[in-house]
């Protein structure tokens, strides 16, 4: 739970099955302030999987 990024994505899906993911703090730059090329570099990851 929690903790989901660009970096490992992969590993937690494949290891746990899961056919959806909730991304919050992975995305983030600073608590509560989203980067947009997190969430671009974690879109690009999601859609390859």
């Amino acid at each position: 739970a929690g903790g989901l990024d660009a970096e490992n994505l992969e590993i937690a899906v494949r290891t746990s099955g899961a056919e959806a993911v909730d991304v919050s703090s992975g995305v983030e730059s600073a608590p509560g302030i989203k980067d947009p090329e997190k969430i671009r570099r974690f879109m690009a990851k999601a859609a390859g999987i």
